[in-house]
């Protein structure tokens, strides 16, 4: 057990968009940043509650992730680990923490989650099982290993165990009361992004402004590719002023691409995480669309998601 961490200043974090990962965390994150009595984290995501060795640093590392000069005028300082969802020292230290914090769940149809997380881990080359044994062997585990490849933590598996809402959305609400935790569909932010933009402002208590939801750059994912070592080796050599060029940056865009490689699902694997995953569907089901009553995208999901 780590030591109890000291706090010599009061935390500033007061919002947390903790997932469920894969389900459009990152482009809410962006569009919420861009309010002006909103303060996003740099970076998104900085994993501190969850990790002693980061937690032990105390409030005044993670208020650094707050720029100084972007703090006046803020009501809300936002942001959005999405390995504090499925991780309960966490849930408990943000809560024994933070002053009165608000949560923003966002989800997304539980197999199609399970699906992009699988696909995005594949693509980026920390993945290289079939779906079927990776959820067998790490499927339900919620522990995450630091990656130098990449210099952050990353999840074991968790594929099923992050698509479990019914457990961990609810121990949220009961941690920080139902009132304070506002829970999305992924589904609905794509097809009426100003709908919900508009239900997080109140939610929020903020001033109602029309801002675009900003889109995940596609570029990045690219870039978001695991290179072999002998690879990031020649690049650690590579003299700094030619790796801010344009000829350097297009270089490195095709390598990615080379590199990267599309994970390939059955339909006999898609109908068994179906099955796995039914009574969480069934859960997901009941979340209220802002579109008006539940939405329809309820039943079983029998093909691939088209942009996972």
């Amino acid at each position: 057990m780590g030591a109890v961490c000291q706090m010599t200043e009061p935390y500033l974090c007061n919002l947390i968009i903790p997932g469920a990962g894969k389900s459009g965390t990152t482009s809410l994150h962006s569009t919420l940043a861009l309010h002006p009595e909103i303060c996003g984290s740099e970076p998104k995501e900085p994993q501190f509650f969850s990790f002693d060795e980061r937690w032990e640093k105390g409030s005044e590392a993670h208020n650094a992730i707050f720029p100084r000069d972007d703090r006046d005028g803020r009501k809300y300082f936002l942001e959005s680990s999405q390995c504090y969802f499925a991780h309960p020292k966490a849930i408990s230290r943000i809560a024994s923490s933070l002053s009165d914090p608000k949560i923003i769940i966002l989800l997304r149809h539980p197999v199609e989650r399970l699906v992009s997380q699988y696909k995005w881990n594949f693509r980026r080359g920390t993945e290289r099982s079939s779906l079927s044994t990776a959820i067998e062997e790490r499927g339900e585990t919620t522990d995450y290993v630091f990656d130098p490849r990449i210099n952050c933590y990353r999840e074991v598996g968790g594929y099923t165990a992050f698509s479990r809402y019914s457990k961990w959305v609810p121990l949220w609400q009961s941690e920080f009361g139902a009132d304070r935790v506002l829970v999305l569909r992924h589904d609905d932010i794509k097809s009426a992004p100003e709908i919900v933009l508009k239900k997080c402002f109140q939610f929020l208590e903020i001033s109602d402004l029309q801002i675009s939801v900003q889109k995940k750059n596609k570029t990045s994912e690219t870039h978001a590719v695991v290179f072999p070592d002998w690879m990031r080796k020649v690049a650690d050599n590579v003299p700094a002023p030619f790796k801010k060029s344009y000829v350097y940056d297009r270089l490195r865009h095709k390598v990615c691409v080379a590199l990267t490689r599309e994970a390939k699902i059955s339909q006999e694997e898609l109908e068994k995480v179906n099955y796995m995953l039914e009574a969480e569907v069934a859960y997901f089901s009941l979340i209220p669309s802002l579109l008006g009553g539940h939405n329809v995208q309820t039943s079983r999901t029998n093909a691939l998601p088209p942009n996972a």
